[in-house]
């Protein structure tokens, strides 16, 4: 699944691109979801670095979208954007911002579909995967999309954005195949995404819709962790 925001106070390009976007899903069998924002000030509000690809357009009232990608960049330098202008000369300010590309209103779908082809090779490339052991067989998990682990009756339960997987492990040892400073224990049973976290409330976190205890032993490293990931940013 590759996650794509639309950026821009313009009702009809967003509708123009969720159509192109729709038309590329299906024609190239690429599994894709967009959320759509018209306000940059709510998206920055809400923004942290769980999406693949952002589509945002130069010209929007409030905040420009070169001043939304450098506040984008300060929390996720590795994101590609796309700027929506109705002018090439605007474009190349994008180049500061290691911009992927920019579209030119109105959108042509030749074009679109080149830009999105070098945009999903890129993002596959980016993308880690992990091969789980499970009762059924091996799975192909990807990274991103394992919310948290769970010890529970001598078993790791991984928890994804659609379903669950156990094996017959250790939480120190599934936790030892995954990249350092992506996950982290918020106690001896529960490690999770960083990516995922919501929210952090004395000592509960919030992932995805629930919420999470973080014991008193490990809430201060795992803050540090988490403060690392975000790049001490808040």
């Amino acid at each position: 699944m590759i996650r794509i925001v639309i950026l821009d106070d313009d009702a009809r390009a967003r509708a123009a691109i969720a159509t192109a976007l729709a038309r590329f899903s299906s024609e190239q069998n690429v599994e894709l979801s967009w959320e759509e924002y018209s306000d940059p000030v709510l998206f920055l509000t809400d923004y942290r670095p769980r999406y693949d690809l952002v589509f945002l357009d130069i010209q929007m009232p409030d905040l420009d979208g070169m001043t939304v990608s450098r506040k984008i960049r300060q929390v996720d330098d590795q994101i590609p954007l796309v700027f929506i202008t109705n002018m090439s000369s605007m474009a190349v300010q994008g180049y500061s911002v290691d911009a992927l590309d920019f579209i030119i209103k109105p959108i042509r779908y030749g074009a679109f579909e080149a830009m999105m082809r070098r945009a999903v090779k890129r993002i596959s490339a980016a993308k880690k995967h992990l091969m789980l052991k499970t009762p059924d067989g091996l799975v192909r998990l990807q990274l991103e999309d394992i919310v948290y682990l769970e010890v529970r009756d001598h078993q790791v339960i991984y928890h994804t954005t659609d379903k669950e997987y156990d094996t017959w492990s250790s939480l120190k040892a599934e936790t030892g195949k995954l990249p350092p400073g992506m996950f982290a224990q918020c106690s001896n049973y529960v490690a999770v995404n960083l990516k995922h976290v919501q929210d952090v409330r004395g000592n509960e976190l919030q992932i995805m819709d629930i919420w999470l205890p973080i014991s008193r032993a490990k809430k201060k490293a795992f803050l540090e962790q988490l403060l690392q990931y975000y790049g001490g940013k808040n």
